[in-house]
């Protein structure tokens, strides 16, 4: 793949935001012993590779494997330790299309083995594996700020995701549990199809996205581990950015980018009318992912 084509899949999480709290449905956010550990995730935006703007379903754990080994060689994911800077793309991240649309008799996610022969947990300690260091000495790093390369995971706040594979509705803490402790994924991007009509479950969307916020606070508590970090994804339409960060670390503020000029220029334009810095850890996502 030519260097282009590379930059051009990578995501880049940037703005700050001025947000507020906005209390709906049944399900709020859960206020517990996790919200230290909720607190140390995703001090900065994240940035990384994502399969979806570039390759759609069209992808496999190789695919993932020589992007990840793409971003060392291209030096977006590194640690200067001359200069002491990380460049800070650390993030190889799995979008929509691995999973078969039917949970197995356990009522786990089915990874779709022609994607992914080797299972998820061989992907992401791959992943965790991959070299950092971009000089030939990396004794010099700073002791216990050495960057780590992190892998994320697609999920879906409705029955089934946006291209028909397994859905969290209603299985949240088993789908948190088995992304982060039994596949080993650092971070949930969380989509907004097939979702119950709200006469129904009667939630709202900050409901929705709140079954699964607290699925992954409760697993942190169980664990003693850092949560997952938590990106939303239902596409800037409900104002995200009055209560995303009651939930997550990072939402979606705009549909998808486009291959196009406009579509960039558009996004930013959007995204301008609500992007007040005031703290860190929690960020817009205005790209594609």
């Amino acid at each position: 793949m030519a260097r282009f084509q590379v930059l051009s899949h990578l995501v880049f999480v940037g703005v700050h935001l001025c947000t507020t709290s906005l209390a709906e449905g049944r399900v709020s956010p859960r206020q517990s012993d996790g919200e230290e550990m909720w607190k140390g995730v995703g001090k900065l935006p994240f940035m990384g590779f994502n399969t979806w703007n570039g390759f759609g379903c069209n992808y496999n754990e190789s695919v993932l494997e020589e992007n990840a080994q793409l971003m060392i060689n291209l030096g977006l994911k590194a640690w200067h330790t001359r200069i002491r800077i990380d460049v800070g793309y650390n993030y190889v991240n799995v979008d929509d299309c691995y999973s078969e649309p039917q949970r197995n008799k356990d009522g786990d996610i089915v990874v779709r083995e022609e994607k992914f022969p080797s299972g998820m947990r061989a992907l992401t300690d791959k992943i965790h594996a991959l070299g950092l260091y971009v000089d030939s000495n990396p004794s010099l790093a700073i002791p216990g700020n050495t960057p780590h390369s992190k892998a994320g995971i697609y999920g879906d706040s409705g029955w089934f995701t946006c291209n028909n594979g397994s859905g969290s509705f209603q299985n949240e803490e088993r789908d948190a549990r088995l992304f982060q402790v039994e596949w080993g994924f650092d971070l949930l991007k969380f989509d907004n199809c097939a979702v119950p009509y709200d006469i129904i479950i009667q939630e709202g969307q900050v409901g929705k996205y709140a079954r699964m916020s607290n699925a992954i606070k409760g697993l942190a508590e169980d664990t003693g581990n850092p949560p997952l970090l938590f990106s939303l994804c239902e596409w800037g339409r409900l104002q995200p950015w009055l209560w995303g960060r009651d939930l997550g670390q990072a939402w979606r503020t705009t549909e998808d980018i486009g291959p196009r000029w406009d579509s960039v220029t558009q996004i930013i334009n959007q995204n301008s009318f609500h992007a007040t810095p005031e703290k860190e850890q929690f960020f817009p996502r205005i790209n594609s992912t």
